[in-house]
């Protein structure tokens, strides 16, 4: 499914979009995938999830901040619309995106 959000803060955005996988997919094994548009919005929104998403607690049940981002894709948006299209089964041999 395709989520699109937009906000005038960038943390806003992070923590909805860990709202969004936080939810488990039915395939565990299920990547997901979130377009960026530069490395260092890629390493940031990775360790900002980690800051939302598996988080434990500590013994007075205070939440620690130590999550996990895992099995997430980053790619540019580009890189996503190509590997939408050539995705089996979406374009034949012949067919002009």
């Amino acid at each position: 499914m395709l989520h699109l959000h937009a906000a005038g803060d960038i943390r806003a955005l992070a923590r909805r979009l860990a709202g969004v996988l936080s939810a488990a997919p039915p395939d565990p094994m299920q990547r997901e995938f979130v377009a960026v548009p530069s490395a260092g919005m890629r390493t940031w929104l990775s360790l900002e999830l980690a800051r939302h998403l598996g988080r434990g607690t500590d013994p007075s049940g205070s939440e620690l901040g130590d999550g996990v981002s895992a099995n997430i894709e980053f790619p540019f948006p580009g890189a996503l619309r190509l590997r939408l299209l050539e995705a089996e089964g979406s374009l034949g041999a012949d067919a002009d995106p």
